[in-house]
C-alpha cells in the first residue's frame, strides 16, 4: 500500500513539473510587445496606495499620455495600465486587479476604442493574454471578451494555450522573450514613431449633435463597465482622445456613449471637444491616423495634468522620498527625449533645461 502511495505520489510531482515546464516553455515562446509586457507588469511593483490615478486603454493611451512630463511639470503619479489594442470591455476586471493594491487611486479609462468592441481579431486578444500578468482576474476578462463576440470554443483554444499558436516561434526569440526585462520609465512611451515622426493628418469636423444607436455588444460593455463602477464606488474618469479619423458614424456614436455614460453619473473629459485649447495642430502633431507624436502628446499631457489637479485635487509630490523613482525616472527620461524636442515643447517642459532644439 506504501509502495502504491509513494508510485502516485510520485506521479504528481511529475505531472505538476511537466505543467509548470510546459507554462514556461509558452510563456517563453508567446509573442510579447516589450514596453507593454514590461509596462503591465511592473505596475504592480508600485507601494500600495501611492498612484493619484491609473490610465487603462490602448496604444492611444500611451500615445497621447506622458506619465513623466506630468510628473516633472506638475508631480502627478498617474501610471499607465495600457498595452496596444487593450479591449475597453474588460477595463473593469483589470480594475478589479489593480485596487488590491491601489485603492484610492483615481481610474481613468480611455473609450477611444469602445467602439472597436465588435472586431474581435486575433491579434488584440493574444497582446493582452501575452502581455498581461497572471492575477486573479485574467482569465475572467478573456473569457469575458470572447464570450461577448460570441467566438467559437475551438478558435479560443489558442489564448488558453498560446503553444499551439506560437510553438514554432523559437526561431524568433529575442533577449526580452528569455530575460523578461526590459527599460521602463514609469510607463512613458519612447518608441521610435512617438519620439520622431510628425505626418500631417486632415484636420476633422465633429457633430456633436448626432446621437446614433449603440450596437448590443457596445450596450452589454458599456453597462457592465458601468455597473461595476457604481457597486464597487471606483472613482472612475471617462476620457475620449482626439484622433483624426475620418469616420463620421464611429465619431457620432462616441457622442451617444459619452451622453450614455453622463446620463448615469459618471464623469467624462471629452478632448475631441479641446483641441483648439490644446493646441493641437493636425499638420504636426501626429504621427499617423490614430497617434499623437510626442509634441502632440506633451500638450495632451498639459491639458489632462491641470484638469486632474483642479477636478481631483492632486498635490505635487515631487521631491517627496517617497517618491524618489519617480524623480529618478523623470530625469533620466528627458534626458533621453531632450534630442527630440522643438522649441515649443520647451514652454510646457519648463523644468527641462534646453539643451537642444529642432
Amino acid at each position: 500500500m506504501k509502495d502504491k502511495t509513494k508510485i502516485i505520489l510520485r506521479c504528481i510531482i511529475f505531472t505538476v513539473i511537466c505543467c509548470l515546464c510546459l507554462l514556461g516553455v509558452q510563456d517563453v515562446l508567446s509573442s510579447k510587445i516589450a514596453a507593454d509586457y514590461t509596462r503591465l507588469h511592473e505596475i504592480y511593483d508600485e507601494p500600495e496606495n501611492s498612484l493619484d490615478a491609473v490610465f487603462l486603454g490602448s496604444s492611444t493611451t500611451y500615445a497621447y499620455w506622458n506619465p513623466m512630463t506630468a510628473w516633472g511639470e506638475k508631480g502627478v503619479a498617474v501610471y499607465m495600465m495600457a498595452n496596444a489594442s487593450q479591449p475597453v470591455e474588460i477595463s473593469h476586471y483589470l480594475i478589479d486587479d489593480m485596487r488590491k493594491k491601489q485603492p484610492d487611486a483615481l481610474y481613468i479609462i480611455n473609450i477611444t476604442r469602445m467602439l472597436e468592441i465588435e472586431q474581435y481579431y486575433n491579434a488584440k486578444v493574444h497582446r493582452f493574454r501575452n502581455n498581461y500578468p497572471l492575477t486573479e482576474n485574467k482569465y475572467r476578462a478573456l473569457n469575458y471578451m470572447l464570450e461577448l463576440t460570441d467566438v467559437p470554443f475551438n478558435d479560443r483554444l489558442e489564448y488558453y494555450f498560446p503553444i499551439i499558436r506560437f510553438h514554432s516561434r523559437w526561431k524568433e526569440l529575442k533577449s526580452f522573450d528569455l530575460t523578461f526585462t526590459s527599460a521602463n520609465y514609469k510607463s512613458a512611451n519612447r518608441g521610435s514613431s512617438y519620439l520622431k515622426k510628425s505626418r500631417y493628418r486632415q484636420p476633422v469636423t465633429y457633430d456633436f449633435d448626432n446621437y446614433p444607436e449603440l450596437t448590443d455588444i457596445m450596450n452589454t460593455a458599456l453597462t457592465d463597465i458601468m455597473n461595476y463602477c457604481k457597486s464597487e464606488q471606483v472613482r472612475v474618469l471617462f476620457v475620449m482622445m482626439p484622433q483624426p479619423l475620418q469616420r463620421e458614424l464611429s465619431n457620432n456614436r462616441q457622442n451617444t456613449v459619452a451622453k450614455v455614460l453622463q446620463e448615469n453619473g459618471f464623469d467624462v473629459l471629452d478632448l475631441r471637444k479641446k483641441v483648439a485649447e490644446i493646441g493641437i495642430d493636425y499638420s504636426k502633431h501626429y504621427y499617423d491616423e490614430r497617434h499623437t507624436n510626442i509634441h502632440g502628446s506633451i500638450l495632451v499631457t498639459d491639458y489632462i495634468s491641470d484638469y486632474l489637479i483642479e477636478n481631483y485635487g492632486f498635490e505635487d509630490k515631487r521631491g517627496k522620498e517617497e517618491y524618489a523613482s519617480w524623480d529618478e525616472k523623470c530625469k533620466a527620461y528627458y534626458k533621453i527625449i531632450s534630442e527630440h524636442l522643438w522649441d515649443e515643447d520647451y514652454e510646457v517642459l519648463k523644468s527641462l533645461e534646453k539643451t537642444q532644439s529642432k
